[in-house]
């Protein structure tokens, strides 16, 4: 049973983020949905995601080194753990020296 979980953990690290995929960009807005609920996401690409951690405009280049396995970890804990999520995020803006 553990080699069979870690086969799975392998497969989705190794998943790419697939721009074309509906299922890839539908998890990638409902993470935006999960920790941003009182603002709307105004474009697909843009500078609004700078806002929750992502380096550019195309968060779905963020996903290269961990691939599909980075965002399905994102958004079980912004889902299953909103106020821990939303938290880590506020403290990312006002990083403790």
């Amino acid at each position: 049973e553990s080699y069979n979980l870690a086969n799975e953990i392998n497969a989705r690290a190794k998943t790419k983020y697939d721009t074309k995929n509906k299922l890839h960009e539908k998890k990638l807005l409902k993470l935006w949905e999960l920790l941003m609920p009182d603002e709307v996401l105004q474009n697909r690409y843009g500078e609004q995601w700078t806002k929750i951690g992502f380096q550019g405009k195309d968060p779905s280049t963020d996903f290269r080194g961990m691939g599909m396995l980075a965002l399905d970890d994102l958004v079980y804990y912004a889902k299953n753990h909103p106020k821990s999520a939303r938290h880590a995020l506020s403290c990312s803006y006002h990083p403790i020296s």
